[in-house]
């Protein structure tokens, strides 16, 4: 290599791959082509080197060419990570629906009846004890059944003209009677549990309060739904709100035989029917997405910062390979506390999986020890309870 002149023109051109620099030079005059390479090294191994103090070195200005990004080796090792750890959160998800089946225990399609109005109960009654006619036996059974045929034909035509001899309560709602379900068996808890509700309301709603009870102790688990549905045009276009179908998520439900029981009320009379379904062991998809974006978090962050840091160097590529293959040590070294943050979200995750929690349930999930009589229902009809 021979020097270079004040007025000598160099063309020169770098290739980089940090923390190494590569440059080529050519002489203009001569032709002459000359190589270089370079590594960038950081003061503190250089003070450590020579003996230097490090308050001695100049300070940094922005980001050398070859200088190697941190975050962009936290980025590799945190994808890494959270590659394997979302693999084993898959095969854990297979092996416990593999092992707990989704299983429909109850589906079952019931009918509405009106609440009865005590001032129609006290007519009837009055028609069987008033009156001075002595009658025999059997024609006291045959009046009997006839008023019974025709309260029930009374009842069926109030609700067939949109109640017209059903009068609603003092919030404008028709209240039903309160039902109860067989009973169903759930054998190996805790587990997830489903319950969908449907009814054919048209631009009307119909609400419920659902009381799961368990029959070893009577401990009860109950909130209040609602199915809405509205539609019609406007201006032309048609329009629809709400819909037909409704489910309630209940977590961490202990094996053990239930029943089921609705206190449904609707701002119609004509709501005639209500079909409850309810199923174990749902996948819980809410429970996959939070997981796959709690494991997705960190390594997003790095590879955000990995890019901040390529921008301000003005680099065009942002994913540019920077590691060597035996640096791989030392980039799970350096993520040692991300392992252990994503070993534990999978092993939480195994056992929620396991026991059926779910990260949320329904809203206003009311949960008790057991029934005393004391629990509020605003639909109508005696409560079911195991004894």
């Amino acid at each position: 290599m021979t020097g270079i002149s004040a007025t000598e023109r160099i063309k020169a051109r770098e290739y980089i791959r940090p923390p190494f620099l590569l440059t080529w030079e050519q002489n203009q005059r001569t032709q002459q082509e000359d190589w270089y390479l370079g590594e960038y090294i950081e003061e503190r191994e250089i003070a450590a080197a020579f003996k230097i103090p490090l308050g001695n070195f100049p300070s940094k200005v922005g980001i050398g060419a070859n200088q190697a990004s941190k975050h962009r080796a936290r980025w590799n090792g945190a994808l890494m990570i959270s590659g394997i750890a979302i693999i084993a959160f898959l095969l854990i998800q297979l092996w416990v629906g593999y092992l707990r089946p989704e299983t429909v225990l109850l589906e079952h399609s019931y009918s509405l009846d009106l609440r009865p109005r005590p001032a129609d109960t006290a007519k009837r009654k009055s028609v069987m004890v008033t009156g001075d006619h002595k009658t025999t036996d059997s024609t006291a059974t045959a009046i009997g059944n006839i008023l019974q045929d025709s309260a029930k034909a009374i009842d069926s035509f109030a609700r067939d003209t949109a109640g017209a001899n059903v009068k609603p309560d003092s919030a404008g709602n028709f209240e039903f009677k309160s039902f109860k379900t067989p009973t169903f068996k759930i054998e190996d808890g805790p587990v997830p549990l489903e319950i969908e509700l449907s009814s054919q309301v048209d631009n009307n709603w119909l609400s419920t309060t659902i009381e799961l009870v368990s029959e070893k102790d009577n401990q009860t688990w109950s909130l209040t739904k609602d199915i809405e549905y509205y539609h019609g045009v406007e201006d032309g276009e048609s329009w629809s709100e709400g819909g037909l179908h409704e489910t309630v998520l209940l977590s961490e439900i202990p094996p053990g035989k239930y029943h089921v029981n609705m206190y449904p009320y609707s701002g119609s009379s004509l709501v005639n029917s209500l079909d409850v379904k309810v199923t174990e062991s749902v996948t819980l998809w809410r429970n996959i997405l939070i997981t796959f974006l709690i494991l997705c978090l960190y390594p997003l962050y790095c590879w955000y910062r990995a890019r901040r840091f390529e921008v301000n160097r003005w680099m065009n590529s942002d994913f540019s390979p920077y590691q060597k293959d035996d640096d791989r040590m030392k980039l799970i070294k350096s993520n040692i506390a991300y392992i252990v943050i994503a070993s534990l979200i999978v092993v939480y995750f195994t056992f929620d999986a396991f026991n059926g929690i779910a990260f949320w349930q329904s809203n206003d999930v009311e949960r008790n020890a057991g029934y005393h009589g004391t629990v509020a229902h605003s639909g109508y009809g005696v409560r079911f309870y195991h004894k």
